[in-house]
């Protein structure tokens, strides 16, 4: 496996971990700090595409701690 299939294993996993009462803060955490950065950067994605997976996640899960994190990386861009 490739270092960039590794990366979007990584993404997917926290993706799915959100939804899962136990694991959901740990995803919110990897979503909101530096490992999310890494491994998306990793993954190849652009500073958009980023943006636009918060946002979808945020809407999705509803997850008021993920649209704090929207704001941060819109004022990034």
């Amino acid at each position: 496996m490739g270092t960039r299939a590794l990366a979007e294993a990584v993404i997917m996993q926290s993706i799915c971990d959100l939804w899962k009462p136990d694991q959901k803060r740990d995803s919110i955490k990897f979503f909101k700090g530096m490992w999310f950065d890494r491994y998306s950067f990793l993954a190849g994605m652009e500073s958009s595409e980023k943006n636009r997976l918060i946002r979808i996640l945020a809407g999705a899960a509803k997850a008021e701690n993920l649209s704090k994190l929207e704001s941060r990386r819109e004022a990034a861009a």
